[in-house]
C-alpha cells in the first residue's frame, strides 16, 4: 500500500511538473506574422503556444523570462533535425523582431508593416536666400529699385559676373519677381535691395 501511494504521489508530482512546463506562453508583444523581408513573409508565426518557422521547425514555449523589450524563452523545438531544447532570446523594437539562439541571430519585420521611410532631404525653407545667376546669353537685363518697377537699377549681362541673392519671390502685375540684393563679381554689394524678373535668372 505504501509503495502504491508513493508511486501515485511521484506520478502526480510528475504530472503537475509537466503541466507547469507546458503552462508557459509566448508574450503577446511578439505574437503575429514575421518575415526576414516582404518577399519572405511570413517566415515566422508566433501565437500563445507556438513559434512556427514554415515547415522547417515548430517550437513550444516551456518557460519565459522577460526584461523590458527582451524575452528569454526556453523552447522545445521539433523539425527536420529532430527534437531539441533551446534557450532563445526574442527582442522587439516597434515592428522589428530579433530572434537569437546559440551563435545565430535572425532579424524579422512584422508582415504588413510599412517599410521604414528613407530619410528625406529637408525641405528647402521658402524664406531661405537663393543664389541666382543670369540665364546664359542674357544681355541688357535691368534691375529695379522699387516695387513698382519704375526706377531702373543696373543693366547687366551674363558675363559681367553679377549674382542676385533673392530673399523671396513675389508677384507684381501677375509677373514673378525676385526680391533681394545684387552682388558684384568681387563679392561687394551693388544694390542692397532691388527687384528682378524671375524668368531672367536661374536660382539655386
Amino acid at each position: 500500500m505504501f509503495k502504491f501511494l508513493h508511486k501515485l504521489c511521484v506520478l502526480t508530482i510528475g504530472c503537475l511538473f509537466c503541466v507547469a512546463l507546458n503552462a508557459a506562453e509566448y508574450p503577446a508583444e511578439i505574437h503575429g506574422k514575421w518575415g526576414t523581408s516582404p518577399e519572405y513573409c511570413p517566415g515566422l508565426e508566433i501565437d500563445k503556444k507556438f513559434a512556427v518557422m514554415g515547415t522547417e521547425q515548430t517550437c513550444e514555449a516551456v518557460s519565459v523570462k522577460a526584461s523590458g523589450d527582451k524575452f528569454v524563452i526556453k523552447e522545445k523545438c521539433s523539425g527536420e533535425g529532430g527534437v531539441a531544447t533551446e534557450n532563445t532570446t526574442y527582442q522587439i523594437n516597434a515592428d522589428t523582431l530579433t530572434r537569437s539562439y546559440r551563435k545565430f541571430s535572425d532579424k524579422y519585420q512584422r508582415c504588413g508593416a510599412p517599410k521604414q521611410a528613407a530619410a528625406q532631404p529637408a525641405a528647402k525653407d521658402a524664406s531661405a536666400t537663393m543664389t541666382c545667376t543670369l540665364v546664359p546669353g542674357a544681355a541688357g537685363v535691368t534691375t529695379f529699385l522699387d516695387d513698382k518697377l519704375k526706377k531702373s537699377g543696373n543693366a547687366i549681362r551674363d558675363f559681367d559676373g553679377y549674382v542676385f541673392k533673392a530673399d523671396k519671390k513675389i508677384k507684381i502685375n501677375k509677373t514673378d519677381v525676385l526680391v533681394g540684393k545684387l552682388i558684384r563679381s568681387d563679392g561687394s554689394v551693388s544694390e542692397p535691395k532691388s527687384y528682378v524678373f524671375a524668368e531672367e535668372w536661374i536660382c539655386k
